[in-house]
């Protein structure tokens, strides 16, 4: 057996134990935690699937307060936007994490990253990684995502972050871009980074969405539910970019897991069908700009402001067990068949 299927049964049969305590609404305390900064954006993706629905955001004092009462076994933060450097708070924000002694991760577009914010943030050392993305060649990226001059402010802020901070480039895997991702990734092996991820684009079709009934949906919404390329262009690209990467030990994934696993499956909208599926979300609180624990980026459900009450308090209450429990009896729900955080199990 290989050692990357060894590591995936393990992995599997850790998501079926912890399916069995959700199941008995004993939820463990997270690890890990997302917290949504900011819905403002500087950008126009045409994926893009954000709420933005509330301008609201959190004081400084606010995430302080938030962050000092996640529970102990809290060890890392994910940062995320819109975009998070249109704060001006964000360095305050990352001190703060840093004085808790928090890992953090951060996504950002890269396009207000500047020699000076650079800078700053060589001063860290608790950062994992710093996640940006390239769509396609300068023009066919541009396009994608609103902004002229978003190809070369986004390689120019990985050209200046790789030397100092980990990071990690994602690509969207849609019809338009699909045949250019090896000339992208060529491009970007050569500027340090350490791992790239491609991801089918996720969205739902209407009927997908009135399926979740009165559930808020957050959704990137698209007629027919199909990709516009087949299992085998997603296989073939993967294993090229596999070979391009393995001479500079860049770390690859086709994200979620699902999708390289069972590409037929999951392109084909069936995976709730076949398969017996997790999902990540289940684990990692998710943190709204408003400061109210949100179910996810896509099913915008809310379970209680932590500017009111506490943490443990709201994780395994009655409302959120139930919920999860939901899921679960159900194989999730219609919408989450085409999230990045999809395990099968």
């Amino acid at each position: 057996m290989s050692a990357g299927r060894a590591i995936e049964l393990e992995r599997r049969s850790e998501f079926r134990r912890l399916k069995e305590e959700i199941m008995e609404g004993a939820t463990p305390l997270p690890t890990k935690a997302t917290l949504e900064l900011t819905l403002r954006c500087n950008l126009s993706c045409q994926m893009c699937f954000r709420d933005r629905g509330s301008r609201d955001e959190l004081t400084l004092k606010e995430v302080r307060d938030i962050v000092e009462g996640l529970p102990e076994s809290t060890g890392e933060i994910r940062l995320i936007g819109g975009e998070i450097f249109l704060r001006q708070d964000i360095f305050d924000i990352l001190d703060l994490l840093s004085e808790r002694g928090l890992k953090v991760r951060m996504t950002t577009n890269g396009t207000l990253l500047t020699e000076e914010r650079v800078g700053q943030l060589r001063g860290y050392n608790n950062i994992l990684s710093i996640g940006l993305s390239i769509d396609g060649p300068r023009e066919l990226h541009n396009r994608i995502r609103g902004s002229e001059a978003a190809f070369d402010q986004t390689v120019e802020a990985i050209r200046m972050l790789s030397p100092y901070q980990p990071v990690s480039v994602n690509t969207v895997i849609m019809e338009e871009n699909i045949g250019s991702i090896p000339h992208v990734f060529s491009l970007i092996r050569e500027l340090g980074i350490g791992e790239y991820r491609l991801e089918p684009e996720m969205f739902c079709t209407p009927e997908e969405v009135r399926a979740a009934g009165d559930l808020p949906i957050a959704a990137n919404i698209k007629e027919g539910g199909g990709y516009g390329y087949h299992a085998d262009e997603l296989r073939g690209l993967k294993e090229r970019i596999d070979g391009l990467a393995g001479e500079r030990g860049i770390r690859v994934s086709l994200i979620p897991k699902v999708a390289e696993l069972y590409p037929e499956e999951f392109l084909g909208g069936r995976i709730r069908e076949g398969r017996t599926l997790f999902c990540k979300h289940l684990l990692i609180p998710r943190i709204n700009t408003e400061g109210s624990l949100v179910y996810c980026h896509i099913i915008r459900k809310t379970f209680g402001s932590l500017k009111k009450r506490g943490f443990e308090e709201l994780w395994n209450n009655g409302d959120m067990a139930g919920f999860r429990k939901m899921l679960l009896t159900n194989n999730l729900l219609s919408v989450c068949k085409r999230c990045c955080r999809l395990r099968s199990i």
